[in-house]
Parts: C-alpha cells; sequence; structure tokens
C-alpha cells in the first residue's frame, strides 16, 4: 500500500484478526465495514446534490440525460412531485 488512512484502517483490521480480538468475517460483514470507514455518510443528500447540478449539456443525448435523472431520482427520497421540480 501507498500509506494514506485505508493504509491505516486495513493494517488495523488485519491486526485484529491476527490478535483474535475480531473473529474473521463473511464477505458482506466485511463489505458493510468497509462502507462505514469509507462511504458516503449522507448518500441521499450527496444524490439530491447530483440530481440539482444534472443538466443538459452540449452533445449529451436526450436518452443519456434521462437515464441519469432516473438512476439519480431512484435515491433521492422524493416523491414525484418533488422530483418533477427538478426536471
Amino acid at each position: 500500500m501507498n500509506g494514506g488512512i485505508a493504509e491505516v484502517w486495513a493494517s488495523n483490521e488485519t491486526q485484529a484478526v491476527i490478535n483474535g480480538t475480531m473473529l474473521i468475517i463473511t464477505f458482506n460483514e466485511f463489505m458493510k465495514q468497509v462502507e462505514d470507514a469509507f462511504g458516503d455518510l449522507d448518500q441521499t443528500q450527496t444524490t439530491r446534490t447530483k440530481l440539482h447540478d444534472l443538466h443538459m449539456i452540449t452533445g449529451m443525448s436526450a436518452d443519456k440525460y434521462t437515464a441519469q435523472f432516473e438512476i439519480l431520482s431512484r435515491h433521492t427520497g422524493f416523491n414525484n412531485k418533488a422530483l418533477k421540480d427538478h426536471l
């Protein structure tokens, strides 16, 4: 590794397994720990911000814009009325 917070986290987790203070877990539990350590703390707000910043730009097809809108809109928690306000 090249240093940084990920290396420190990995070192701590590895040491816990070696010391026997943490049992080896399932892959899903491991992925949950990675998400907890490095994931977005407020995914809903991040998605809302991305939706707010989504605009048609030169060279973007309507299909691509629509696809991006649909992908983001599923994770905003907005109802249909709120989504229409973002169109």
